[in-house]
């Protein structure tokens, strides 16, 4: 399973790449959360360096600015969604509680 999540980071490295270079901003947050979630999953299923955290954690920063910014509501609530499992999986449950509390206040306020 590990060797499957390697290779979702690397697709998902190159659609960054793509939609980084087409200013494409809406597919860049949906690309920059799906790897952040990649490494947070691959983190939980086996022992991965801090580095993967740091890039995702990184990864979703980005992907919340960015959605901020051209007001994608379902964007923002996913990376947030994600940054809160990252933070489960590195035990930073109260850190985890305050990501996934923005993600859901968000979902609602646009009945998703």
């Amino acid at each position: 399973m590990g060797g499957n999540l390697k290779v979702c980071v690397k697709y998902y490295s190159q659609a960054i790449d793509l939609f980084r270079g087409l200013n494409n901003r809406f597919r860049l947050v949906s690309s920059l959360t799906g790897r952040a979630a990649a490494y947070s999953m691959r983190a939980f299923l086996v022992s991965v360096s801090s580095t993967s955290s740091s890039e995702a954690i990184s990864d979703l920063t980005e992907a919340i600015q960015i959605a901020a910014e051209i007001s994608s509501f379902s964007g923002r609530a996913w990376a947030y969604w994600a940054l809160g499992m990252l933070y489960i999986v590195n035990g930073q449950f109260g850190k985890s509680l305050e990501a996934l509390h923005h993600g859901l206040k968000l979902a609602l306020e646009i009945e998703h």
